[in-house]
């Protein structure tokens, strides 16, 4: 029973960090779609500019970017207070002598 929560603690921690990083290659994707969407509007509409939708977007990614940096430094931080904690020690009677 104890392994079996030593797995599944290691693999909460790995998941965390697969969904971290499923989330920024996300936010590159998005990044990489809006500029070729940017250029065809551009290229269909002239008096469409490209700095109003730039400004937009970049500022909602911005915001995405400060939630995945977060909940990034929130996972780093349990981490470290998790090594910190002290072993579990069994249940044991110490006696002092004089």
């Amino acid at each position: 029973m104890e392994n079996q929560n030593q797995a599944s603690t290691t693999g909460k921690g790995n998941t965390t960090n697969q969904v971290l990083i499923g989330i920024l290659i996300k936010l590159c994707e998005c990044e990489n779609e809006f500029l070729e969407q940017a250029k065809i509007i551009g290229e269909r509409n002239p008096t469409a500019t490209y700095d109003d939708y730039e400004n937009k977007f970049y500022s909602g990614l911005g915001g995405c970017l400060s939630a995945v940096e977060f909940f990034i430094g929130e996972w780093a931080i349990r981490a470290v207070y998790k090594e910190m904690e002290p072993e579990p020690t069994p249940n044991t009677i110490t006696f002092e002598t004089k």
